[in-house]
């Protein structure tokens, strides 16, 4: 080939390359700042598994790290992990799952059987209060811890459990056991009578209705609606939401709207400044003639605050115990990618009356409910009292058919004696007239602060 041609070949190819190098598409540049945040993150978990003196999973650092995230948030909002998703979402539609035996390590005996919730496996399989836990599976539980315990008993559903129980008498038996779904008795009343039924009435003459509500889920509303059949005509209504960690939301309303013919129940408050009024309704309300009183304490919380507030501030109930806990808040579900579990994230917070916020807000002295008249439980009277209502719960051992039926003054006493807040309700709604000065005055205060809140906005706008 002449030396010229070769030469015209070479400024060709090199005019190519030069163009193909000024043309390519250059490197993507990283646009996204929450990416550039999180780099110390990737740089963390890298070092982590390149250096940590033994191997570690991936999977649980990324929940690690979303675990601490959310958890930096606040003191509600929350991280379930996979494993825990699907007993979560059953628990907030008002099922239980397992075998349902409540225990109790006693030193030098042993684990003894409190009792089985009702409906439960443990409960239809006949196991009773009193009887020894000695093995699971064949795994002895002497010197085992409760968590240990437990997690021996917890299994998925469907599966089988093997429980060698010693009766009172001291018979030893085998009984396997399938591990279902069960409905929670969200609603109770005070104690069971002799056919393992709740009693709803607290006095001698029966007249005195007194409910608990344990928690709200999808079923509580119409297990109130069952309790309230069998109330009859009460001259007066104790509500016990006192230890009650709150639920669904849609559930505080179902109750709240149960005792309230019109008024504002809750209003639902979002970072952007979205209002949502929650309003009562006519339809199906209890007598309101009926006085009615509610017990909270530093336990009663979320849904359960909900209805406390609403009650108070619409001057339907006289609230009597000490300050609610302040979690006034609506926390949104939301799935996690890649399999990684859900968070329940607080999204909105709650707002009673005139604007005063639940939730306990950084740096305000203003939250929670306030009981119209406090009565304060000793810790030891508190201890004792939640002692017995784990009792109340599960299903006592089955009476003789002809044994008599226990008296409800009797079962009652026991309760009015140990628990003052209580008492202290019963005796008040023996007194209308000072049922009636407590809401006048509450509302006499309230319409004053409303005065001085539109007069102060006034000046405000002037």
């Amino acid at each position: 080939m002449p030396k010229r041609n070769l030469i015209w070949i070479l400024a060709i190819v090199a005019a190519a390359v030069v163009t193909v190098w000024v043309a390519r598409t250059p490197p993507p540049v990283v646009s996204d700042p929450d990416q550039a945040r999180f780099r110390s993150v990737v740089w963390t978990f890298r070092k982590i598994r390149d250096n940590y003196y033994r191997d570690v999973s991936p999977e649980s650092l990324r929940r690690g790290a979303v675990n601490g995230m959310i958890g930096a948030l606040d003191e509600f909002s929350s991280y379930v992990s996979p494993d825990r998703v699907e007993a979560f979402l059953h628990r907030i539609a008002g099922d239980q799952r397992g075998i349902g035996l409540r225990l109790r390590k006693i030193p030098d005996v042993g684990l003894v059987v409190i009792g089985p919730l009702v409906g439960s496996p443990a409960h239809k399989a006949g196991i009773v209060r009193g009887d020894k836990l000695l093995r699971i599976d064949g795994w002895n539980t002497q010197g085992a811890s409760m968590r240990e315990v437990r997690r021996r008993l917890r299994g998925k559903i469907g599966t089988v459990v093997t429980l060698d129980i010693m009766r009172a008498d001291g018979k030893v038996e085998s009984i396997t056991l399938r591990r279902t779904e069960f409905v929670i008795e969200t609603v109770r009343g005070l104690y069971r009578n002799a056919e393992g039924k709740w009693v709803w009435t607290i006095d001698e003459s029966g007249r005195i209705a007194y409910v608990r509500i344990r928690e709200f889920t999808k079923l509580t509303a119409r297990q109130f609606r069952q309790a309230q059949r069998q109330m009859g005509s009460p001259r007066g209504i104790i509500l016990d939401l006192r230890d009650n960690p709150g639920g669904l939301l849609t559930s505080a309303i179902e109750i709240s709207d149960m005792f309230l013919r019109d008024g504002i129940i809750v209003e639902a408050l979002s970072r952007t400044g979205g209002r949502r009024v929650y309003r009562a309704n006519r339809a199906g309300t209890f007598p309101q003639n009926v006085p009615m009183i509610v017990l909270i304490n530093e336990r009663t919380a979320s849904a359960a605050e909900i209805v406390a507030g609403a009650l108070s501030v619409n001057h339907r109930a006289v609230v009597v115990g000490t300050r609610s806990r302040g979690k006034g808040c609506i926390q949104s579900i939301i799935p996690l990618p890649e399999k990684l579990g859900q968070m329940n994230l607080t999204t909105k917070i709650f707002l009673l009356g005139s604007k005063r916020p639940i939730s306990r807000l950084p740096g305000s002295d203003i939250w929670g409910v306030d009981p119209h008249v406090q009565v304060v439980l000793s810790p030891v009277a508190q201890a004792t009292l939640r002692d017995l209502w784990r009792k109340t719960e599960v299903a006592a051992p089955p009476m003789p058919t002809t044994a008599p039926t226990r008296p409800a003054a009797g079962d009652a006493k026991k309760f009015l004696e140990l628990d003052d807040p209580l008492a202290y309700a019963v005796n008040l709604l023996d007194k209308p007239s000072e049922i009636r000065k407590i809401l006048d005055h509450a509302r006499q205060v309230a319409e004053a602060k409303a005065r001085a809140q539109s007069i102060a906005g006034t000046e405000d706008n002037d």
